[in-house]
């Protein structure tokens, strides 16, 4: 189990965001949000609208970090093919291209 936890890099340090993996392989991202008008949300009762848009935001940075790490495995793969298709290029083996899409 590993844990990272790290502050935004904003002035006013109001975000606190946390990442957990677990034994199974699992991630688990937390966040704190110590934005000014959370206070004042939970102050009037409104504990639902808090919790929504802490929501909001924790549901965007991870759709941000899947798409980042979707990419980063596509340039990964085509790094890893294009090294594969060298290699047996000098070996004097040549490998068919794969159908355009």
């Amino acid at each position: 189990m590993r844990f990272l936890s790290a502050k935004d890099d904003g002035e006013s340090k109001e975000l606190v965001g946390g990442v957990l993996t677990d034994d199974r392989g699992q991630m688990h991202i937390s966040l704190r949000d110590f934005r000014p008008f959370v206070p004042l949300l939970l102050a009037t009762g409104e504990t639902a609208l808090a919790d929504l848009l802490a929501q909001d935001y924790l549901d965007s940075y991870v759709a941000g970090l899947n798409e980042f790490v979707a990419e980063l495995g596509d340039v990964i793969s085509a790094t890893c093919e294009g090294a594969r298709v060298q290699a047996f290029n000098r070996m004097g083996v040549q490998l068919n291209a794969p159908p355009s899409s």
